[in-house]
């Protein structure tokens, strides 16, 4: 199931999948959705993250794509982090 919701992904969005990446690596230490807000100076990253790090309606297109793919549990309360860890494997963006 994972990896048919992981190629419909890339397919679709492969920056989403690029961020949800990020996201199950730093799992462990990351609280928010800041940490690509906070990288935009980034510059030697892959293409498809570059793309959401410089812009924020691709980041939240991301995050859509993640969460319609049940990737992501996604906590729409206005707070400073959009997402809650989930403890799916590769599957946490905050």
């Amino acid at each position: 199931m994972w990896d048919l919701s992981l190629n419909e992904l890339k397919r679709k969005n492969p920056s989403a999948l690029r961020s949800l990446q990020v996201c199950a690596f730093l799992a462990h230490t990351w609280s928010n959705r800041s940490v690509f807000t906070y990288s935009r100076n980034i510059t030697d990253v892959p293409a498809e993250l570059f793309r959401v790090l410089r812009d924020s309606l691709r980041l939240n297109e991301a995050i859509r794509d993640i969460n319609r793919f049940a990737l992501v549990r996604v906590d729409h309360t206005p707070t400073p982090s959009s997402c809650t860890a989930s403890s799916k494997p590769c599957s946490s963006a905050r």
